[in-house]
């Protein structure tokens, strides 16, 4: 996991519910869950990133992808100047002093912010659209 990934725990007795289930509804509720709870991190990507950056904007992509240890969620931003805006950097002289600290822009950065602001609504969305999808699994195994 990186390190800049953040967990979302809480989430027991959903958890145990969901490994009741066969594999192959079980890994498509996880994926569901995933895309549905990265929806508010990847609104507020795009509300912090800079208005003038078209490229790095077109380039923000959520998506889920499989692990060894199950599903990981992830919105990124695939521009190649991505990094020194979420980041910052330095300008240096010929001499290599470093002169001045540019960025991160907007401060803070656009990525990690949307992601540790928004770690309930990932909570709550995962939670929520599980629970709904096991509720409406339980009603058709009943017909």
């Amino acid at each position: 996991m990186s390190k800049n990934a953040a967990t979302v725990t809480g989430l027991n007795e959903i958890i145990q519910k969901l490994n009741q289930l066969p594999d192959r509804i079980k890994n498509k509720l996880q994926r569901g869950g995933m895309k549905a709870a990265i929806e508010p991190v990847k609104a507020e990507v795009l509300r912090r990133v800079p208005e003038l950056d078209g490229g790095l904007r077109a380039s923000i992509e959520d998506r889920v992808v499989r692990r060894k240890w199950g599903y990981a969620a992830q919105v990124r931003a695939r521009a190649p100047h991505a990094h020194l805006m979420e980041y910052g950097w330095w300008w240096t002289t010929h001499a290599g002093r470093r002169v001045k600290r540019v960025g991160p822009y907007p401060q803070g950065g656009f990525l990690r912010p949307a992601l540790y602001g928004n770690a309930d609504k990932v909570r709550q969305a995962f939670k929520d659209t599980l629970e709904q999808a096991i509720k409406e699994l339980a009603e058709k195994g009943g017909k």
